[in-house]
Formats: structure tokens, sequence, C-alpha cells
């Protein structure tokens, strides 16, 4: 989205308790000149509910074969509120997280 123009703004949650937010996503953001702002993590569905967010992108620490993720304990969070809110959500992670194995 970024390298097409069409990236608005990034919310970063700070992601506790290991602010990886903060520390690795905002990074990140800055380094590839992104629009980026880091919010607290309970400000998110205050921002879907003010229709600033568009999409909500996660990671997953592990992805089972028939779909299941697991990862921070927020994303359970960003997830109800994307629904309640009707914002898209998606879980963007590499192919070493797939579990192959797993049920």
């Amino acid at each position: 989205l970024h390298y097409t123009n069409k990236l608005e703004q990034v919310y970063a949650c700070e992601t506790r308790p290991w602010n990886q937010g903060a520390r690795l996503t905002i990074y990140e953001c800055v380094q590839e000149k992104m629009p980026a702002t880091l919010i607290c993590d309970s400000a998110a569905s205050s921002l879907m509910r003010s229709r600033k967010v568009h999409a909500v992108i996660v990671g997953a620490d592990r992805i089972c074969k028939n779909g299941d993720t697991a990862n921070k304990i927020g994303t359970y969070n960003l997830a109800v509120a994307a629904k309640f809110h009707g914002v898209p959500f998606y879980v963007a992670a590499p192919s070493t997280t797939l579990d192959r194995k797993s049920t």
C-alpha cells in the first residue's frame, strides 16, 4: 500500500507488555518513510469507531493447518473491535509461521 501511494496512515499499537509496536513497528515505518502514529493499545477501538481505520493487519506467532491463529493477547481485542465496527481484519505472517502438521 505504501509503495503504491494508497497508505494514508499507520496506527501502530504499543503492543504491551514488550512494546514491539514502539520498538519495531514504528521504527520500521520511520525507516520506510511511512506516515505512522504510535497509539496505546486501548486507543485502537476508538479510532475504528471514528472511521479513521480502514483495515487491521496483525501478525501471528503460529497459524494452524485449519486457519486458527495464535498471537499476542491484544490481537483478540483488535479482532473483536474490528468485527464490531465493520473493519476488515487481516493476518500477515511468513509461511514459516504455518504449522502444516497441526489440526
